[in-house]
């Protein structure tokens, strides 16, 4: 095996070692129910944790080692999550009857 092979070799292996601790962690964290210590902590609750969840198993399916999934299926889940967020930030918006001054008083 010259140099170039070795070190191509070692890459591999280096990409492989990342993406299965990724794949053992993340499963951890699914298991525990911890999907939030995934998530940036600056966002706090500004998210719905159920979306945060059915991405995070995209994103396992997608790293994990036997086949991963079609690109048109991911392409159609992360959409279907972002809709799915959008509706959920709907929920937070204030009445519509709701006045706020900001004048000094």
């Amino acid at each position: 095996m010259d140099d170039e092979e070795e070190e191509a070799s070692r890459e591999a292996d280096t990409v492989l070692l990342r993406v299965s601790v990724v794949v053992e962690t993340a499963a951890a964290v699914r298991a525990s129910g911890r999907v939030r210590s995934w998530v940036d902590r600056r966002l706090g609750d500004s998210f719905p944790q159920a979306v945060a969840e059915r991405l995070l198993e995209v994103g396992l399916r997608c790293a994990a080692e036997e086949q991963p999934p079609d690109m048109t299926w991911v392409v159609g889940k992360v959409s279907k999550a972002y809709l799915e967020s959008r509706a959920w930030e709907q929920t937070l918006r204030p009445p519509p009857d709701l006045s706020v001054s900001l004048v000094p008083r």
